[in-house]
């Protein structure tokens, strides 16, 4: 049996401890001691479908730790950080990784274009695989939902005999992943990115997807989502993929009209509600891609600026 150590206990990283049980792994959390006592309790979740009523969970086979001492004193196969790019660079890394020095697999699920740099600092390149978080997760009165879209999949890249024992323990688990030694964090940056502008554009927008799908707002948005392709390009000498190269207005205008028909909950409260929560790391994402740009001397005008108070302006 694997022994998984799963680093935050919010709804992503309950689904991933949940998921990781499945297959049969011996789960722990990492949590700071004010949420241990909480956890205890269990964990409550709910699958959510389009085609059947969601399925309760109540998550209790899993133990929790404090501390980097207790996390020195195991051996684990592999560790997952589910926490956001803000909290990962907060002073509790540098020694919860010495504490984690001798573990195999290091997985990070960050979004953020200087994450991967952040994490060498701490952990070897030999250590570290990396991913992205393939479904929705929100509080609802049954607990944590979580909805998997249609065709989503997690890619996973990384040195290749650790990324594949990342793959098979999670599907083995129910979870929709695929090794993908193109995927590197990278290339996933363009993906992240572009759902980054678009999540600014929406807010700006009073999280409304009507208003947000207005022409002058989409022709913007394709702009904006050009831009900071263009420069993640250049900045990681990457061709620019071809799903940012066709966005449009267009295309954009159906996303605003497809994607609330294909989930079972309202899209646009999600959205607040999740992005919200998360506002600190929207905000230190476009921040890097506004400073990006100036650094490249490359146009970003059309991202909307962020002000000290995380408000942000068309």
């Amino acid at each position: 049996m694997k022994k998984i150590l799963v680093v935050g206990g919010g709804a992503v990283g309950q689904v991933y401890g949940w998921m990781l049980r499945r297959a049969g792994a011996e789960i722990y959390f990492y949590l700071k001691p004010e949420h241990k006592e909480e956890a205890r309790r269990g964990f409550n979740l709910s699958w959510l479908s389009r085609y059947s009523k969601p399925r309760p969970i109540h998550f209790i086979k899993f133990r929790t730790i404090t501390s980097p001492e207790e996390v020195a004193s195991h051996q684990w196969d592999q560790i997952y950080l589910t926490i956001s790019s803000v909290a990962l660079r907060a002073p509790w890394l540098e020694t919860f990784a010495a504490a984690a020095t001798k573990t195999p697999i290091i997985v990070s699920l960050q979004p953020g274009i200087h994450d991967a740099e952040y994490l060498l600092r701490y952990f070897s390149e030999s250590q570290l695989v990396f991913s992205m978080v393939p479904f929705m997760a929100f509080a609802s009165p049954a607990g944590n939902a979580f909805y998997f879209p249609p065709v989503a999949v997690a890619p996973v890249s990384g040195p290749a005999s650790l990324a594949k024992e990342v793959v098979s323990i999670l599907k083995s688990g129910g979870f929709p992943a695929k090794y993908d030694k193109l995927a590197t964090t990278k290339r996933i940056a363009f993906v992240n990115a572009a759902l980054i502008v678009f999540v600014t554009a929406l807010e700006n927008s009073d999280w409304s997807l009507k208003k947000l799908g207005q022409r002058e707002s989409l022709e913007k948005l394709a702009l904006a989502i050009r831009q900071i392709s263009r420069c993640i390009g250049r900045e990681f000498q990457l061709p620019i993929p071809w799903s940012m190269r066709m966005v449009s207005p267009w295309s954009l205008k159906f996303l605003t009209i497809l994607a609330p028909r294909l989930v079972p909950f309202d899209l646009e409260a999600y959205l607040k509600a999740h992005f919200t929560k998360v506002g600190d790391q929207t905000r230190l994402m476009m921040e890097d891609y506004i400073r990006l740009g100036r650094d490249l001397a490359l146009p970003t005008d059309c991202l909307p600026p962020v002000r000290p108070s995380g408000k942000l302006t068309g």
